[in-house]
């Protein structure tokens, strides 16, 4: 008897351990649960309250902003208001539902006003009121001019109370009702066992027989009954756990490709929460993923332009189609743009459930878009200054105002020699874009390298001469072949051989010289000339670009001719590398591979 009076003793106190325990748990799960709500619900309205409120006061629709705010403090969902220029002390904007502006310290409305972004902040009314403040500013042509302040008093939640301890203690009644219950309905079914102790027993209740094996067939029933369904839930889990690890495995596999990517990927949900980076996106923002994942993303600072991207994105809930915003990361290379897009992503409902932003580099895009540009410039200067020229001296012309034969003769020429620069120029421009767009069809033949050294000799020769400038050359004892377009070559050459002459003044000289390897030939064209300058040595193989140098900018030429030998030279599958010093004369290497010279 005392044993089960210590067993019933036990059982209460156990039970009442029960209730406290599920209360307390009870309690912290609603304190918590309420505390996210009034964090999460503060961060978003204090963005609604932002965009409403312009920072200016402004294009306001005043009844309504202010009926939004009544609304606000009449629902309780927060206890003030307050809007306040960064730089006054007195608010533009306050409402207090309760005398409470007083107690708040001066330090929370100082923060509040310094921080560049959202704030939040947990702190004690001057009475012992616990309270949380949310903040952000408001910014005007990129520098914020106003705060928004909401502000929440947090109620002192009790532990002991009816509330916390009804749900525990009724589930502790229905439990003990259960117990109760299924004890003498076991108990019962077993008593009819309890008068078979003897054989005598047995054969006095020999009519009973029946009804004890029914019960035992029964109870065999119930438990088979009951594995089985064991059994089945078992096979259930198991199936579960395995499409469980398969939908794990497919999502580390999914998440690994997006971090192989070579542009960003970021996703958040509609709340705003980071849940997915890659790798990319991580060494651009300069953060790790511990920093990032699952916070805000008003938690990356030093990139607001990005930020606000996002979030304008989110708040104008922009389905259909996707914006772009040009960025620069400070962590990133220098020189390097980027542009990000955010896409929003939905169920197959059609509900938006997360929002998808991509962040792609465009710098070669933006550098191919800038050389487009300079290339239809200098075109467009090109060309203009010939026929500025003609035009000038055609008007003059047919307005009789040259009289003079010799003067006209000296006017037809020049108009004949414009004509002809711009013949040139056209000429190399066409056979530029062929070159590089790949319509030009090269040749596959044999080309002898002592016709061609001699070609281009023959070609610059004359002016050689002219200038009194002396040819030089160093060739090998047999002259090699190599396989390619003789003309596309002769006209790469001569350029480079032209140049030397053209840049290298009067006395001076030009030397050739020609190597082989078992691979390749190679022409160095070295002369005496003005040379050209560390900063102009990147860009001498670029479209239309001509020195500074005044004695290189004397000279007759239009920058196409080394762009054009590039080409061609590329299109050999060759190499063109020029070393030069100011007034030391430059040298060219031209190296081209031998091909299969049994062509033709």
């Amino acid at each position: 008897m005392r044993y089960k009076k210590n067993m019933i003793l036990l059982l209460f106190a156990l039970l009442l351990i029960g209730i406290v325990m599920t209360a307390y748990a009870r309690f912290k799960y609603q304190v918590g649960k309420e505390t996210h709500q009034i964090r999460a619900s503060g961060q978003s309205l204090v963005k609604l309250v932002g965009l409403a409120y312009n920072g200016t006061g402004e294009d306001v629709d005043k009844h309504l902003f202010y009926r939004e705010l009544s609304h606000l403090l009449s629902s309780r969902k927060f206890d003030y208001v307050v809007i306040q220029d960064k730089n006054k002390d007195t608010p533009i904007i306050s409402f207090f539902l309760e005398d409470i502006q007083n107690n708040i310290p001066r330090t929370v409305a100082l923060s509040s006003l310094l921080s560049p972004g959202f704030l939040m902040q947990d702190f004690i009314l001057s009475d012992g009121t616990p309270c949380i403040e949310f903040s952000r500013p408001i910014y005007k042509n990129g520098s914020p001019k106003v705060v928004v302040r909401l502000g929440k008093v947090q109620a002192d939640d009790t532990f002991f109370t009816l509330e916390n301890f009804m749900i525990p203690f009724q589930l502790v009644v229905f439990i003990l009702m259960a117990l109760v219950f299924g004890y003498y309905w076991f108990f019962l079914l077993l008593k009819p066992l309890e008068k078979i102790n003897t054989a005598t027993d047995l054969a006095a209740t020999a009519p009973q027989q029946g009804n004890v094996q029914a019960i035992v067939g029964e109870l065999e029933t119930f438990f088979k009954t009951t594995h089985d369904r064991l059994s089945w839930a078992e096979q259930e889990a198991q199936q579960l756990t395995a499409k469980l690890k398969v939908l794990e495995y497919e999502n580390h596999q999914m998440f690994d490709i997006f971090n192989r990517l070579d542009f960003g990927i970021l996703m958040v949900d509609i709340k705003d929460t980071v849940f997915f980076i890659n790798d990319y996106l991580l060494t651009l923002l300069g953060m790790d993923r511990e920093n990032i994942l699952h916070h805000p993303i008003s938690d990356i600072q030093g990139h607001d332009a990005f930020i606000a991207f996002i979030q304008q994105q989110h708040l104008m809930d922009q389905d259909h189609g996707m914006a772009r915003l040009e960025v620069v990361f400070p962590e990133g290379q220098p020189g390097q743009f980027y542009q990000a897009t955010s896409q929003s992503l939905t169920d197959p409902d059609g509900a938006l459930f997360a929002r998808l932003i991509k962040v792609v580099n465009v710098s070669r895009e933006k550098e191919s878009e800038k050389s487009r540009q300079d290339f239809v410039n200098h075109i467009a200067h090109e060309l203009r200054t010939p026929l500025t020229n003609i035009k000038a001296y055609n008007e003059m012309m047919m307005e009789g105002e040259i009289s003079d034969l010799e003067m006209q003769k000296e006017f037809f020429n020049t108009i004949n020699d414009e004509t002809n620069r711009l013949d040139r120029l056209i000429k190399s421009i066409l056979k530029l874009a062929e070159t590089e767009i790949g319509q030009v069809t090269m040749k596959q033949e044999i080309v002898k390298v002592q016709w061609l050294l001699e070609s281009c000799l023959d070609s610059v020769e004359a002016v050689a001469r002219e200038k009194s400038i002396a040819l030089k050359t160093l060739l090998p004892d047999n002259m090699p072949s190599l396989s390619g377009d003789k003309e596309m070559l002769k006209s790469a050459l001569i350029n480079v051989m032209g140049n030397a002459v053209k840049y290298t003044p009067e006395s001076g000289s030009v030397s050739v010289t020609i190597r082989e390897t078992p691979e390749t030939i190679v022409f160095e064209i070295k002369d005496t000339g003005f040379g050209i300058s560390q900063q102009d040595l990147p860009h001498i193989f670029e479209k239309f670009y001509r020195s500074e140098n005044n004695q290189v900018a004397e000279q007759v030429g239009n920058g196409l001719g080394l762009a054009i030998t590039a080409e061609i030279i590329k299109n050999h599958n060759g190499m063109i590398e020029v070393e030069s010093e100011p007034e030391q004369g430059s040298h060219f290497i031209v190296t081209l591979p031998k091909g299969n010279v049994s062509i033709g």
